[in-house]
């Protein structure tokens, strides 16, 4: 999945820090995350032109027909993943991060062009993002979020 999505140019290893950065196609979004597992605070950060601008990736070459909404970018591969290994049909998907769940300017520019289903985190503030879009579908991890669910597999 990593050499896919780099060979895309959506993610790459910054050269000074070692931080993954996952970037999209238009260049104007970019996500950080730092790459030092010990650390007792992982470095993130997110990077846009505008309030509204999204990191994101197609499960094929098809047109998306549904747009599954993630706080980071690990958790849309993580949720890509598990979708795959259940059969999911990811060939009409489109995975995106929106850097955190207070990012409703995004919500609301997706979910208007596309069927959008909420997938953020199991937490209080995932519950709470949820409560402020209850007019879109949601799917909820069983743990923290998409990527604790896709190590327990």
């Amino acid at each position: 999945m990593i050499d896919a999505l780099s060979a895309e140019g959506l993610i790459y290893q910054e050269a000074k820090r070692n931080n993954v950065v996952f970037v999209n196609r238009e260049r104007d979004y970019c996500e950080l995350r730092g790459t030092y597992t010990f650390a007792e605070k992982p470095f993130h950060g997110c990077r846009k032109a505008r309030p509204d601008r999204f990191w994101y990736f197609t499960g094929g070459k098809e047109k998306p027909q549904v747009a599954y909404v993630t706080e980071a970018a690990i958790d849309a591969i993580s949720l890509y993943l598990l979708q795959k290994m259940n059969g999911t049909d990811t060939l009409h998907a489109v995975y995106i991060s929106i850097g955190g769940v207070a990012n409703d300017a995004t919500i609301n520019r997706i979910s208007h062009g596309i069927r959008t289903v909420l997938a953020v985190d199991n937490d209080p503030a995932g519950e709470f993002c949820r409560n402020r879009h209850s007019d879109l579908e949601a799917i909820i991890p069983i743990h923290k979020d998409w990527n604790e669910d896709l190590q327990m597999v």
